[in-house]
């Protein structure tokens, strides 16, 4: 897919500079501000923590993400989680609501949070925070439209530069699988993707709903199965597409529909039925963290496979099943 855009990456200071928007990290995100969305200036985001300033089709919004375990030089591999959706509902039938635990979360709670994962992955860690949430400009009801994944490679892009990345390992919940799937077909330089509970096959996710409208409203939102085929081949990333069955958000035949396109050209993905806690089957992130790290951590397949049995375990005696 060529993404009609004109992307113009600037990286600002690294330092960490506190803005008012984040004179009290403790404070929690503002609900009004997913709803509506926000705009910053590039003066603006020169000086809000961990952001890069990137221009789409003459339009500049600054993209925060949450670091930790960067060295000053080169960091050859880099971890990356995209996160789900934080909105559902659309705004012109002002039915929007924040799901995900969004008024809880605060910039020390995720700092806190990807500290401890690059801690355990042993390498850097980053929490992207996705257009229009958590500290990014943008507007969270345009996911999953072109918009969202120019800005977001514009941003892995900027962020690469800055930090000397060589090659990202990427794990995606939900939304941020189906980001996870759509830099797939945009970059080079993912070594390991993980796509947890992801709607990768959007189109037979709304087919099997009996719809062709996204839950955003949107009629034009991108498909990255359809793109497929400009997947490298050399080398294959590795790439792991995680679902649990049950899931009764994004239904399971998305996925098992876009493993069967990946392998149609060439990709060997690795299947793996997870086992999510109720009631809706869905959250499965730990599990697409677990793959992609010990992925870039160079394991077997087989090593991955039994650690995330173990966690399907785990997870199977913290739920019983009501039969």
């Amino acid at each position: 897919m060529k993404l009609s855009r004109t992307v113009i990456v600037v990286a600002t200071s690294a330092t960490l500079v506190s803005w008012n928007a984040f004179a009290d990290s403790a404070a929690p995100f503002s609900e009004k501000d997913l709803f509506s969305g926000t705009r910053r200036t590039e003066a603006e985001c020169a000086t809000q923590p961990m952001s890069v300033w990137v221009v789409v089709e003459s339009q500049g919004d600054c993209i925060r993400y949450y670091a930790a375990g960067f060295a000053p030089g080169a960091n050859p591999k880099t971890m990356v989680f995209l996160h789900g959706d934080r909105l559902n509902g659309t705004r012109p039938r002002n039915t929007l609501i924040s799901v995900g635990g969004y008024k809880r979360a605060t910039p020390d709670s995720i700092q806190t949070q990807v500290s401890g994962w690059a801690k355990n992955a042993g390498m850097p860690y980053i929490y992207f925070a996705r257009p229009g949430t958590y500290g990014s400009s943008g507007d969270h009801t345009e996911r999953r439209r072109k918009r969202e994944i120019a800005l977001t490679t514009a941003a892995l892009d900027a962020i690469r530069a800055r930090h000397g990345i060589e090659k990202f390992g990427l794990a995606g919940q939900s939304g941020g699988g189906f980001l996870t799937a759509a830099m797939l077909n945009e970059r080079k330089d993912i070594a390991c993707a993980a796509l947890s509970s992801a709607p990768a096959s959007l189109k037979r996710l709304l087919r099997d709903r009996g719809s062709s409208v996204d839950t955003t409203g949107h009629t034009d939102s991108v498909d990255p199965s359809d793109f497929v085929a400009k997947i490298p081949r050399e080398p294959l990333p590795r790439i792991f597409v995680i679902g649990d069955p049950r899931d009764s958000n994004v239904r399971h035949s998305s996925q098992l529909d876009y493993l069967a396109k990946l392998e149609a050209v060439g990709q060997k993905p690795m299947r793996f039925d997870g086992v999510a806690p109720p009631p809706t089957f869905h959250s499965l992130d730990e599990h697409g963290r677990t793959a992609a790290m010990m992925c870039m951590n160079n394991r077997s397949d087989a090593d991955i496979r039994s650690r995330l049995e173990a966690l399907n375990v785990r997870a199977a005696k913290a739920s019983p099943s009501e039969e």
